[in-house]
């Protein structure tokens, strides 16, 4: 059975399963900390080259991020969270993007065999 649950609060609850400041995912993203919170209040929307990012650095994909399922992401790169800085996010979130593009040619090459 799956929980729906709005955008919003599905990034709320990712960012602090992780440790995340509103403030570090903000910068991460280029916008302001109380934007960020609008966006967790689904008040405010990010852009789909944002969402990219958040889908990277949770370690998920843009549709699993986007469905109203209860997803909790792929956060094991990111278990301790507290204390990273930006440049910290940007490494996580281009290796978890190189693992999720990993898996997909996988599941390919499994489809060809």
């Amino acid at each position: 059975m799956s929980n729906n649950v709005s955008l919003g609060s599905k990034i709320s609850k990712l960012r602090q399963q992780v440790g995340l400041s509103q403030s570090i995912l903000a910068e991460y993203l280029g916008v302001d900390q109380s934007y960020i919170s609008r966006v967790e209040k689904d008040q405010r929307q990010l852009n789909l080259s944002q969402l990219s990012e958040l889908a990277s650095l949770f370690g998920c994909t843009l549709d699993q991020l986007e469905s109203s399922d209860d997803f909790t992401g792929n956060t094991i790169m990111m278990s301790r969270a507290e204390g990273l800085h930006l440049e910290d996010l940007k490494v996580i979130s281009r290796v978890n993007r190189i693992v999720n593009h990993m898996t997909f040619l996988n599941g390919l090459e499994r489809n060809i065999k």
